[in-house]
């Protein structure tokens, strides 16, 4: 009889322990690739690599596509209640912002260009001024506005072919849109903010297949998924204090990517130019 007990009880432990590995996610193996960044702008990134040694990241300034005026008259009566009153009155015209980016290597075969299409407005604001001798002047200057959320896209081109393009989601938490890998990147316990919050996710294609690039403002990470999965972890470093590089043997703080390793030679290079694109996405949203 305890012979019997015996055995169910191990019956029943097995049938809980394979219960348990079922529901939980399957979470892959992943390899560290380390790099030594040389420069912070532009970015540029040395590794130990058969494919290639070297990777760099440069951003153009955005341009407006459609290069909107003000016209000068028209505004005339706006800056002369400005200049008598005090309070500034705006006047704003819509403008598509292009974005331009190259991700370079010391192959160019495997060179990459990114464009990123944004919609937005110029706004262009007054002030009044008190100059030295007592009087008032009207001080005009403008302001941009990026709507990322309002259908931003970025292409992805390599030899003149698009390779890839995604959709900007600026509120990835709970954007319902971005929900399915959601959860692998934000705790539902991680507290954040939402002053200067910065984070993202850029839903698409690459090379005909699913791809999400995903940032956690917390950790300061970038994470790559494919239509199978987790596939890396890119864990950004800002640039170190000035004061750092004036200590000997101080090295500062270096990024790496965390691959499945699973992932050909050529799959992780491609991870990790994923990983730029979302780095560049990370620079536009933190400056523009």
């Amino acid at each position: 009889m305890k012979i019997f007990f015996r055995i169910l009880l191990s019956v029943l432990l097995l049938a809980v322990v394979h219960s348990v590995c079922k529901a939980q996610e399957m979470i892959s193996v992943m390899d560290t690739i380390k790099f030594t960044q040389t420069n912070y702008s532009p970015i540029e990134l040395t590794l130990s690599d058969t494919l290639i040694n070297l990777m760099s990241l440069e951003n153009a300034t955005a341009k407006q596509m459609n290069d909107v005026h003000f016209k000068t008259g028209g505004n005339m009566l706006r800056g002369m209640i400005t200049l008598a009153t005090g309070f500034g009155i705006g006047d704003a015209k819509d403008v598509d912002w292009y974005l331009t980016s190259d991700i370079q290597t010391n192959n160019p075969e495997l060179d990459w260009k990114m464009d990123v299409y944004c919609p937005g407005n110029v706004e262009k604001q007054r002030s009044r001024v008190k100059n030295e001798n007592g009087s008032y002047s009207l001080e005009t200057y403008y302001v941009n506005t990026f709507l990322w959320n309002k259908g931003a896209l970025g292409f992805i081109i390599e030899k003149n072919d698009t390779i890839g393009w995604h959709y900007v989601h600026r509120e990835p938490r709970t954007d319902t849109a971005v929900q399915k890998w959601a959860r692998q990147v934000y705790p539902p316990d991680q507290e954040y903010s939402l002053v200067n919050y910065q984070e993202f996710a850029l839903l698409g294609e690459f090379t005909g297949k699913e791809s999400s690039i995903y940032y956690n403002s917390i950790s300061d990470r970038i994470y790559i998924f494919s239509d199978q999965g987790l596939k890396g972890i890119f864990q950004c470093q800002p640039p170190p204090p000035q004061n750092l590089f004036k200590k000997k043997k101080r090295i500062p703080p270096q990024p790496y990517l965390l691959a499945d390793n699973s992932l050909t030679a050529w799959e992780r290079i491609d991870l990790l130019r994923l990983a730029m694109v979302g780095l560049r996405m990370k620079s536009a949203i933190e400056n523009l």
